[in-house]
């Protein structure tokens, strides 16, 4: 297991570990079973999927599968419930865990649940659990994905919404094109104005961010993941000061064990930062 590379450079190479012994501990007990608890190595990842409850999942039109969060219906692709409702049931326990407070993912700080935007831009926003969360809160909420399996489910989770959500089944980046499009040209095409900007788009940050032309006259706050490449954080968060913003880290750190093909596998110091804040 990935984990076990991790504890084993580390007692190789003790003199490197103090940064992480908090995290070294979760790794080496026996409750991080596995990779999965690992990616977040902190105490709140095993209790959050442990003291989660029973998830009654349901079927909807068509028979896709839906749990229901905060109260609205948060439908997933039918893939999924080809696979079980005990699969789809351990996926929504780990979205709900990667938005933890204490999760080096989580979104949402308290003051920016609280603040008022009138544009959402969710990149990368698979089944959209955080546009469902704000859409009370947004004028308009734009949900960029470019996997094509995740647009049933995203139409039938926003259908009683559907009057002020944009779909744009696109990659995010740097040009525009037949499967691509900027933050700028979205920003343009849909006059959005005070805009949450999420980015978690498998490594494709620094494209999307090189796209967006002048930020800071669309976009109030920039939420970034930083752990898909090594060198992330600094990059993006450097990107993110240059164009004028505050950038700040979440706590803690991830593992980033199963890279898609594209980029690069983990090399040590391996944990990395989550996500970057930017006001």
């Amino acid at each position: 297991m990935f984990k076990d590379t991790v504890i084993a450079y580390y007692r190789a190479h003790p003199g490197l570990a103090a940064p992480y012994r908090e995290e070294l501990r979760w790794l080496e007990s026996p409750c991080c079973r596995d990779d999965y608890m690992a990616v977040y190595p902190y105490p709140f990842c095993g209790n959050s999927l442990r003291d989660a409850g029973p998830i009654a999942v349901r079927r909807g039109a068509g028979g896709l599968p839906y749990v229901m969060h905060g109260g609205r219906r948060l439908y997933f692709p039918a893939r999924w419930g080809n696979a079980g409702d005990g699969l789809i049931a351990y996926k929504y326990r780990y979205l709900c865990m990667e938005q933890h407070p204490e999760s080096p993912h989580c979104y949402l700080t308290p003051a920016l649940r609280a603040a008022r935007f009138d544009t959402l831009i969710d990149a990368g926003c698979a089944e959209g659990m955080l546009a469902l969360e704000m859409i009370g809160r947004v004028e308009r909420a734009v949900l960029v994905e470019c996997d094509p399996a995740w647009l049933p489910a995203l139409e039938s989770t926003f259908t009683p919404w559907k009057h002020k959500v944009t779909f744009v089944c696109k990659k995010l980046g740097d040009t525009d094109g037949a499967d691509s499009i900027t933050l700028q040209t979205l920003a343009r095409k849909y006059g959005i104005r005070n805009a949450l900007v999420k980015l978690d788009i498998e490594g494709y940050e620094r494209q999307a961010l090189a796209g967006a032309g002048d930020l800071k006259e669309y976009a109030r706050a920039v939420l970034c993941c930083t752990y898909h490449r090594a060198d992330d954080a600094a990059v993006l968060a450097g990107e993110l000061a240059r164009c004028g913003y505050r950038p700040e880290f979440s706590r803690g750190y991830m593992l980033f064990a199963s890279p898609p093909d594209w980029l690069p596998l983990p090399e040590p110091p391996y944990f990395r930062k989550g996500l970057v804040r930017a006001e």
